[in-house]
């Protein structure tokens, strides 16, 4: 059985989409298997969109700010790695959890300086996230330092590999079955879901809907499929505008922020995920769950992983045109949709929580030793 331990895990906030959701169940996970876990965040804990276990403690840094030029941005880092080392030192951490890229250089440098070993997870694909020439070089000296290093994707830990020249542990990220699914009528809607942010590629999954709706209405007279994107992000106003300008304007809708999903996931027909990379998508694992029929681009992350393809989903080439026709196959074909759907389901099989939580529990009991 594993020690228990006192675990300080690490994200910018919890206003946000896929790491954040993960991150504040993974705490409550955690402390379920009677750890004592303290989330420490960068923002000041006043907007959350991710509710957390109560018995998981938050410290909220209020550090978060836009640097006027670089040298007010190294003088800001350098208080942020000052005060989280400070934060993990009060918690009396064992060992420190931290999510995503830049977060991840935070952590291991405020982790050294507190004396506490660290494990850092990548939660995209680093060979795609490119973070400018100083901070890529920031991200490959912190993560030869950490104590552990973890991807989500073979594709990923690979790179990681790779570049680092050490150990790179694959823990896939995880999804709940949807115990409400039934086999009820479903609306004729494809759904996107994501923050509106370049690497999610909605521009392309409107400029493909577009073309699949009219290849459909012109082959079977069928022009009542809807396109509803959900999300809130920086390209919110250029993908509307984008929206207008399409040909089916009147079909296509941009939803904002809409939380839980799971009941568009069950009324909807067709996931569609339109990324230009991904780290473990868990917006497409909840869809399938939720017995969606889905179609997802092969982008460097996880949805090969995730997805079989013709079997539980489509999966098509990494662009518009490939994403257009997989849309349209599935808009004409009832019985595959059908197929899909049922089969997709057994994502959350393959993808448990327990077994995430397994192997996080074990990557930071190792690494913590036997100090708990």
């Amino acid at each position: 059985m594993p020690v228990t331990l006192q675990i300080a895990c690490f994200i910018h906030s919890l206003d946000g989409g896929g790491a954040e959701r993960v991150m504040a169940r993974l705490c409550g996970e955690l402390v379920q298997r009677d750890h004592r876990v303290d989330l420490i965040t960068l923002d000041d804990g006043c907007r959350n969109r991710h509710d957390l276990d109560s018995r998981v403690t938050r410290t909220a840094l209020d550090v978060m700010s836009v640097s006027r030029n670089p040298m007010e941005g190294w003088f800001s880092h350098r208080g942020r790695v000052a005060k989280l080392a400070a934060a993990i030192k009060t918690f009396q951490a064992d060992v420190v959890l931290s999510f995503c890229d830049r977060n991840n250089i935070l952590a291991q440098q405020a982790a050294r300086r507190a004396g506490v070993p660290v494990v850092l997870s990548e939660r995209s694909h680093p060979a795609a996230q490119v973070l400018g020439r100083y901070w890529e070089m920031q991200r490959v000296r912190s993560y030869r330092k950490a104590s552990a290093v973890i991807t989500q994707s073979p594709h990923a830990a690979e790179h990681l590999r790779d570049l680092l020249r050490r150990e790179v542990h694959v823990i896939p990220s995880a999804v709940d079955p949807d115990p409400l699914v039934d086999e009820s009528p479903r609306l004729k809607t494809v759904i996107g879901v994501g923050r509106l942010e370049k690497e999610k590629g909605f521009e392309r999954l409107i400029a493909a809907f577009a073309q699949a709706h009219e290849q459909v209405a012109r082959q079977t007279g069928d022009a009542s499929w809807k396109l509803k994107i959900y999300g809130d992000g920086t390209q919110r106003e250029s993908l509307l505008n984008q929206a207008r300008q399409a040909s089916c304007a009147d079909s296509i809708e941009l939803c904002g922020w809409v939380r839980p999903m799971q009941p568009m996931y069950r009324a909807a027909s067709i996931f569609a995920l339109s990324s230009h990379y991904e780290g473990f998508p868990s917006a497409l694992m909840e869809a399938m769950a939720g017995g969606m029929a889905v179609v997802a681009t092969r982008c460097p992350g996880g949805t090969e992983q995730i997805v079989r393809d013709r079997v539980d989903g489509l999966l098509v080439d990494n662009h518009c045109d490939a994403l257009a026709i997989g849309m349209g196959e599935l808009m004409c074909d009832l019985n595959m949709r059908m197929r899909l759907s049922t089969a997709a389901r057994e994502v959350s099989e393959r993808f448990s929580w327990a077994s995430m939580v397994d192997q996080y529990e074990r990557v930071l009991s190792n690494t913590a030793g036997p100090t708990g």
